[in-house]
């Protein structure tokens, strides 16, 4: 009976965690690198900044320059606005960044009272853009 208790222990112990290596123990670290969000949460972000109706959604590799400022997957955008101007918008897959908003007619379907968040400047306006017609400078 001992004898089998003590093989039993040994097997068990054998078989712990604690005994694995430590590699066999932790993730890959590509799984700790990068977790993207998810595609429907980017895309309520982008209706919630511009009116329009989103017409198309791609995961895209990052340009040169997003690569640059630390894109690793970029989520593509078309949307159309209400006045039929077509917009690309691209966002950074992993931190919902607007990396650039393209197109006619992007001051004119941007919300009133667009959050700022990341890539957005003062007062919900992308970064760079400058004060539109029909836009107030609000505080």
């Amino acid at each position: 009976m001992t004898r089998l208790s003590t093989s039993l222990a040994l097997i068990l112990a054998a078989l712990s965690p604690a005994a694995l290596p430590v590699a066999a123990q932790e993730p890959p670290p590509i799984f700790d690198e990068f977790r993207p969000l998810p595609l429907h949460e980017i895309a309520r972000r982008v209706s919630d900044r511009y009116v329009g109706r989103l017409i198309a959604a791609e995961a895209r590799p990052p340009l040169p320059q997003e690569r640059d400022l630390g894109a690793a997957l970029v989520y593509e955008f078309r949307l159309v606005t209400p006045r039929r101007q077509m917009l690309q918008i691209r966002v950074d897959a992993r931190d919902g960044r607007f990396l650039e908003v393209a197109g006619r007619g992007q001051i004119e379907a941007l919300r009133t009272g667009a959050r700022s968040g990341p890539g957005l400047g003062p007062r919900g306006r992308p970064h760079g853009q400058p004060f539109g017609r029909g836009m107030r400078d609000e505080d």
